[in-house]
């Protein structure tokens, strides 16, 4: 039985789309890694000791206490400091990520319809120039260009996927980091008029 598809279909759509979709397959993962380091060292774990705990959080202490001042404006603008810190950390790779799938799904689309014309172009010249027999022309169309479609298809949207379903499990992660720096900004503008009357 003949497969459906072939290595040689691989080569030919490693040479069409399927440089660009290596390279894009190479930046989601390592959008991914940096951004799961990044969130590690910003997010407090259970299994986390109050030492690493509070490492964790120190940059946003640190960033308080550099810009601390009375002045509801000027504390306004350092929390709103510390948020930009955090979309520098997290949010930059959440959209680059999310860039990047909708340029791999694009890539699989082109790829696709490079193989549907490739496949009906030698559908039309087996069945009407060379008067190949209809059954052994749609063989040749399932060995040929259609399969090469299909696998970018296929390809494009397990990748998009793995990604987006990434970015899904960790909002929570990321909604948890957003509520400690907001709960830690409070605490110390809490503290800071207890401090300033003893």
């Amino acid at each position: 039985m003949t497969p459906w598809f072939s290595p040689m279909q691989l080569i030919t759509a490693l040479g069409v789309t399927g440089i660009p979709f290596l390279f894009y397959s190479y930046r989601i993962y390592h959008l991914i890694t940096a951004h799961h380091e990044s969130l590690a060292e910003m997010l407090p774990r259970k299994r986390d000791s109050h030492e690493e705990a509070a490492r964790k959080e120190e940059w946003i202490r640190r960033e308080l206490a550099a810009g601390w001042n009375e002045d509801d404006t000027r504390i306004k603008l350092v929390m709103t400091r510390i948020f930009l810190l955090f979309d520098e950390k997290i949010g930059v790779f959440r959209r680059s990520l999310r860039s990047d799938v909708y340029i791999v799904i694009l890539i699989g689309f082109i790829g696709t319809l490079i193989g549907m014309i490739t496949s009906f172009s030698t559908l039309l010249f087996s069945v009407g120039n060379s008067g190949m027999d209809p059954a052994d022309a749609l063989g040749a169309l399932l060995r040929g260009g259609l399969s090469t479609a299909l696998v970018s298809s296929l390809a494009a949207a397990v990748l998009a996927c793995t990604a987006m379903a990434y970015l899904s499990f960790t909002e929570k992660a990321v909604s948890a980091v957003k509520g400690r720096i907001n709960a830690i900004c409070l605490e110390e503008l809490d503290e800071a008029p207890r401090e300033a009357g003893s």
